[in-house]
């Protein structure tokens, strides 16, 4: 940790919150988010209350006189997490990561390194301090809750296209006023969801398996489109739900 930049300190910054707490004494990391505290740097003694429960995420668990850095203990307060359960954040500042138009945005044109995103599923929830801080703009981690997941931005690029050819396989063409009506493009899943909570999520419509064992395929790239849509992460998926939003990242879309 000592060389690379701690996810609270771009997070902090980019919301303009002051750095808090007394000078340390001697060499120390912090036991949330694990930067690397030098003597004169800002921190308090770590305390947590019988309600914390994200301490398996804790940088340094279990070690002698645990700290806090000054960067993790603004983002803690109520002010603090409400303001970054969500949002695009980079030494430059903030970006809105909620509604759909402004998620798809950023998973599409990631702000410049180093940046962290966060995507909150309830309410309070500890974000910043244990999201994976990412220096490229091709293959990035977001905090969707408690889990962490891995976009590979070509796939959300070439995503669409696929996803219309194996969705026209399944349904057949849509009309022109059906298209514009959709509040998502065509794809072949069962169910894309915001927030993961649907067990459907991510997996494919039961016709793509019957397509698979006819002995001619729908279409010529249909076994290619396939295996791509089986290669996808969670993270992939997840981020689907909001680039294959009609529009994605140039206006408004139906939330």
């Amino acid at each position: 940790m000592q060389n690379k930049i701690s996810p609270s300190t771009i997070v902090r910054k980019a919301l303009g919150m002051e750095e808090v707490g007394s000078p340390v004494q001697q060499e120390t990391e912090c036991c949330m988010c694990g930067r690397h505290l030098r003597i004169g740097d800002l921190a308090f003694r770590a305390a947590f209350s019988s309600g914390f429960t994200d301490d398996i995420d804790l940088a340094k668990r279990g070690t002698p006189n645990p700290m806090t850095c000054g960067d993790c203990m603004p983002l803690t307060t109520i002010e603090g997490l409400r303001n970054s359960g969500f949002g695009a954040f980079n030494l430059e500042g903030a970006k809105p990561f909620r509604k759909w138009v402004d998620v798809a945005s950023a998973l599409l044109n990631p702000p410049a390194p180093p940046f962290v995103l966060c995507y909150s599923t309830a309410k309070s929830q500890h974000m910043a301090w244990r999201t994976p801080v990412n220096y490229s703009t091709e293959m990035f981690y977001v905090r969707v809750g408690l889990r962490v997941l891995l976009v590979r931005r070509k796939r959300l690029l070439n995503a669409p296209a696929i996803c219309a050819r194996m969705a026209a396989a399944i349904y057949g063409e849509q009309s022109e006023t059906k298209r514009a009506a959709a509040k998502t493009l065509p794809h072949p899943f069962k169910s894309l969801s915001p927030d993961l909570k649907d067990l459907e999520h991510g997996r494919l419509n039961p016709r793509v398996y019957a397509l698979e064992m006819m002995t001619e395929p729908p279409y010529p790239e249909f076994h290619e489109d396939l295996n791509w849509l089986r290669s996808l992460t969670p993270g992939e998926t997840w981020a689907l739900r909001f680039t294959l939003t009609p529009g994605a990242g140039q206006g408004s879309v139906p939330q």
